[in-house]
C-alpha cells in the first residue's frame, strides 16, 4: 500500500487485493451536516485520479484488473466512522 504522486496527480492509496490494483481516494468530514464526505469524491476528482492511475500503471509496467474506491472518514475524534465505497467511480472510456 502506499500513496502515489505524479505531477500535480495524485493518488491517496494504491493497494493489491487478489491481483486487482486498487486506487482509493479518502475523504474526510468533521461531521456531515452539509454535505457528505463521499460527495467530495466528484466526478471531476475522480478523473483526475483516473488519469493518475493511467500513469501509475503505465510507469509500473502494470496491466492487470483496476477499480477505484473511496473511503470516507467522518468524525473530530476517536472512534471515527467509516465508510468504504467499492467500485466508487468507472471511468468513461474514449
Amino acid at each position: 500500500m502506499c500513496c502515489s504522486t505524479s505531477g500535480h496527480l495524485e493518488i491517496d492509496i494504491v493497494a493489491e487485493y487478489h491481483g486487482e490494483i486498487v486506487f482509493v481516494e479518502v475523504k474526510t468530514r468533521r461531521n456531515e451536516v452539509f454535505a457528505s464526505a463521499e460527495s467530495a469524491a466528484d466526478e471531476q476528482k475522480m478523473r483526475r485520479i483516473a488519469a493518475a492511475a493511467r500513469t501509475y500503471m503505465h510507469e509500473k509496467g502494470l496491466w492487470q484488473p483496476y477499480r477505484f474506491d473511496v473511503i470516507a472518514v467522518v468524525g473530530e475524534a476517536p472512534p471515527f466512522t467509516l465508510h468504504h465505497h467499492r467500485f466508487a467511480y468507472r471511468p468513461h472510456r474514449a
